[in-house]
């Protein structure tokens, strides 16, 4: 598991970005490409960047019956 520090910048009414250091980026385990599509959960005091599955992405709210 690779670690580092960083910091997170809160914006009024757009929310926040969170800086990953370049280091990070370039480490062939680095599992995200640029532009896409995570899915962010809070569990037990923290933060967990994954990719979603294909139906987490879905307003089902907005789907019709």
């Amino acid at each position: 598991m690779r670690e580092g520090a960083t910091r997170i910048r809160f914006y009024p009414k757009s929310g926040a970005r969170l800086y990953i250091p370049q280091r990070m980026l370039e480490d062939p385990d680095f599992p995200f490409e640029d532009e896409e599509l995570v899915k962010i959960e809070i569990e037990d005091g923290r933060l967990v960047i994954s990719k979603p599955e294909w139906w987490e992405i879905i307003d089902w709210e907005q789907m019709p019956e």
